[in-house]
């Protein structure tokens, strides 16, 4: 098996995690574990979606697919850098998402899909806009709730 066969093996690490999210409005714990940083109370649910999406992009069609599966995942990278870094103030919680950055950038290139620098371009603009939605999101909860206060 290739390199990157291998890499989207241990992607599909997230089916397990989205499964969970995706079933939050069973168990509440994301939501729970969320709270504190203020995102909606679907979130949770979105954000499993998104993480199973990647995953059966990664193995649709042998990976045919697979490229845009991990700008999926190169986004959900950089939200969950912010979540870490900056929701919850724990900067070295980021080096996971840090390194499926990395393996997002890998897939592509290891694929013949992009050479190296774009690869890496496109995973880390994707990583920037998953940032900026974690930065955006949460603050548009406190907002309203300040609103309520008043």
């Amino acid at each position: 098996m290739s390199t990157e066969l291998y890499i989207r093996y241990a992607e599909s690490l997230l089916a397990v995690t989205g499964t969970g999210m995706l079933l939050d409005p069973l168990h509440g714990q994301v939501t729970k574990a969320f709270a504190p940083v203020g995102y909606p109370s679907l979130f949770p649910v979105a954000t499993g979606a998104w993480k199973l999406a990647i995953v059966a992009l990664n193995f649709v069609e042998d990976g045919k697919y697979s490229q845009y599966g991990q700008w999926m995942l190169a986004t959900l990278m950089g939200g969950a850098i912010w979540h870490h870094a900056i929701g919850e103030g724990h900067p070295a919680a980021s080096v996971a998402p840090l390194v499926f950055l990395g393996l997002s950038a890998a897939v592509p290139y290891l694929q013949n899909k992009a050479p190296l620098p774009m690869a890496i371009a496109a995973a880390l603009a994707c990583a920037a806009g998953g940032f900026a939605i974690g930065h955006l999101l949460p603050k548009s909860k406190k907002s309203a709730a300040k609103k309520e206060k008043k």
